[in-house]
């Protein structure tokens, strides 16, 4: 499991750091763009490309967050549970949650393939859509994977509270 786990977390640092990059290169393009604008000189395709970023940024961060756990956790029902009922309350919404990025990935990827069978592309810059459709699919099948690793955690006693 530890090699896993380090893989896992590998992927999740390098596509954290794609958000990241991503992040500032919106920044920048908008702060350009506005800039521009003042000459009469805007940057075609801002939108399209700050859409796209903003896709990457939040998709690509999800990894590492579920990783280290930076959601918003409401335990004031947890906090009141024993060892044992607080790990089956674990296994049980990473269960659900394991199920539910599965899913959302497994049709984000059929949809990214079906978009580049159709050659769908952005309106104005041309660009082709299906690889932020697909990056977010494989987002969301690392979440899972991180998912499914914790609960095998939870069941070796090794995963701490």
């Amino acid at each position: 499991m530890g090699i896993f786990y380090d893989v896992l977390k590998k992927v999740s640092r390098f596509m954290e750091g794609i958000a990241g990059f991503a992040l500032v290169a919106m920044m920048l393009l908008t702060v350009g763009d506005v800039v521009l604008r003042c000459f009469d000189r805007p940057i075609i395709g801002t939108y399209e490309l700050v859409s796209f970023m903003g896709a990457v940024v939040i998709g690509f961060t999800l990894p590492i967050q579920t990783l280290v756990r930076g959601h918003i956790w409401v335990d004031m029902l947890f906090t009141k549970l024993n060892h044992n009922n607080k790990a089956r309350l674990q296994v049980f919404t990473r269960m659900v949650s394991a199920a539910l990025t599965f899913s959302l990935g497994w049709n984000f990827i059929q949809m990214a393939l079906t978009m580049r069978e159709a050659g769908e592309v952005s309106l104005t810059l041309q660009l082709p859509v299906y690889p932020i459709a697909m990056g977010l699919g494989v987002a969301c099948i690392v979440v899972c994977l991180i998912l499914v690793s914790d609960i095998v955690k939870i069941f070796g006693g090794i995963y701490d509270e």
